[in-house]
């Protein structure tokens, strides 16, 4: 399954609403489809908001899950070092959450 992010870019909302959508979709296919595949489009999108709403998945599901199942095409690297960046924040916050 295929989400197209250019086309969920032109709907109405904030960055952060279109990512809240974008997660709300993944996790929709996924629960009929193993691998969903994100399409950038070639676009830089460059939001830190939007692409939070994708990092929140792992804080919803396994990293590994995560991983295996959310693939990235079409993406600028500026816009992929973000989310990994983004991703790894949620991560850590889990490990500092499990300490104290």
């Amino acid at each position: 399954m295929k989400i197209l992010l250019k086309q969920a870019l032109q709907r109405p909302g904030s960055l952060r609403q279109i990512g809240q959508l974008v997660r709300s979709k993944i996790k929709e296919f996924w629960k009929d489809h193993d691998v969903v595949t994100l399409d950038f489009g070639g676009e830089t999108i460059a939001s830190g908001s939007l692409f939070d709403e994708i990092a929140k998945l792992f804080d919803e599901f396994p990293k590994e899950e995560v991983k295996r199942r959310l693939v990235f095409i079409n993406i600028d690297p500026w816009d992929e070092r973000l989310i990994v960046h983004l991703a790894k924040l949620r991560l850590n916050r889990q490990k500092e959450a499990v300490k104290t």
